[in-house]
Order: structure tokens, then sequence, then C-alpha cells
């Protein structure tokens, strides 16, 4: 039996402006089995998420309307979704997300947290 891709049957939501980003992104969140869509500012991604439900946001730094610390108030205190992870790409950690990882960055560095992450949260949901 072939071995399950590390983010089988879940949706992620890659909010950027740098289209280079969305698309090696895309590429590499699709080959690990993950069901992709893409935003190029907050305001756009807060809709995305409330129709799509998607478990997983990655948030980059390049985003200029609807920012990343708004972005990630209106996902965790206003209840708007139930995002398992919320991650941002930039030099910081931000209030409320899940994590960061630092740019220039790697997909593997990005790639790595976050299946580590999903995987937690998918154990404890069968525990």
């Amino acid at each position: 039996m072939p071995k399950k891709k590390p983010f089988e049957g879940h949706k992620v939501l890659i909010v950027s402006q740098n289209d280079n980003i969305k698309r090696v992104l895309t590429k590499v969140f699709h080959n690990c089995g993950a069901q992709i869509f893409t935003e190029s500012d907050g305001h756009q991604a807060l809709r995305a998420v409330r129709k799509l439900k998607t478990e997983i946001v990655i948030f980059s730094n390049d985003v200029q309307r609807g920012g990343a610390k708004w972005f990630a108030h209106q996902l965790r205190t206003k209840h708007i979704t139930d995002a398992d992870i919320l991650w941002y790409i930039g030099n910081q950690k931000i209030p409320l997300m899940d994590g960061f990882t630092r740019r220039p960055f790697k997909p593997v560095s990005l790639v790595k947290p976050l299946a580590y992450n999903l995987a937690v949260l998918d154990d404890l949901r069968r525990a």
C-alpha cells in the first residue's frame, strides 16, 4: 500500500501577493497531497477561509491589504473559522499565529513543521 502523503485530504490556503511564492508553494503542497487555494490579500483570504473551511492558512509577509496581524486577529478572536494551523512566512513571530518560517526560505523549511503540527493534530483527533 502506498504511503499517505502528509497533507492528503487537507485544504491549504496560501496568502501572498508574490506570484512566485504562490506558484512554488502550490506545487510543493499539491505534491504533498493538499488541496490548494490562493489569495492575494487578507480581506480576500478571510472570505475564502469562511467559504472553503481551510485547515491550514499560510500567510506571507508581502501582503499589503489586510496584513498578518489584522488577519490573525480576525481569525482567532472573532471565531471566523476553525482553521487548525495559521502559519506566517516572514522574519518575526506574529501574535495569534501558530508559527513562522523565516524569509528567505526553502519549501522544506515550511513543509516539515506544518506536517509535524498537522500530524499531532490528527493524532489528537483520533485519541
